[in-house]
């Protein structure tokens, strides 16, 4: 018998809907992306600066940042291109995804897309303070 996983549910969705939840969802990333770059700014300017890897790891990290934004921004104008008969099944797809918060927002079939929220409850994730 096949796993969960592999198992389709009957609901397509539109594929205009999921490149547009998935563009949202890298929008979450890049803006995670450029606080973390910020709260490294600020302890480094107390620490040691002036090692060619640390800045080099630090132009890393805004080099990731910015491939997150062009992707995201990629998604949008895709989902801009689609017709809309045109339909997966997202359900199946996300319940493939390790993190159950990103799995049910992408395989959902609302009009609502990810918005950033720098105060979501992150119980359940490793947060140190």
């Amino acid at each position: 018998m096949p796993s969960s996983e592999n198992q389709r549910s009957n609901e397509n969705t539109q594929l205009e809907r999921v490149l547009q939840l998935v563009s949202g969802e890298l929008s979450l990333l890049a803006s995670a992306s450029n606080r973390l770059q910020g709260s490294i700014g600020d302890v480094l300017k107390n620490s040691v600066v002036g090692q060619p890897e640390t800045i080099y790891d630090l132009q890393n990290l805004d080099r990731l940042t910015q491939t997150i934004e062009a992707l995201a921004d990629f998604m949008n104008q895709l989902s801009l291109q689609m017709q809309s008969d045109w339909s997966v099944d997202a359900e199946h797809a996300a319940r493939t995804m390790t993190l159950a918060s990103v799995a049910a927002r992408l395989s959902a079939s609302g009009d609502e897309v990810p918005q950033d929220n720098p105060d979501e409850d992150l119980s359940g994730e490793c947060v140190y303070l």
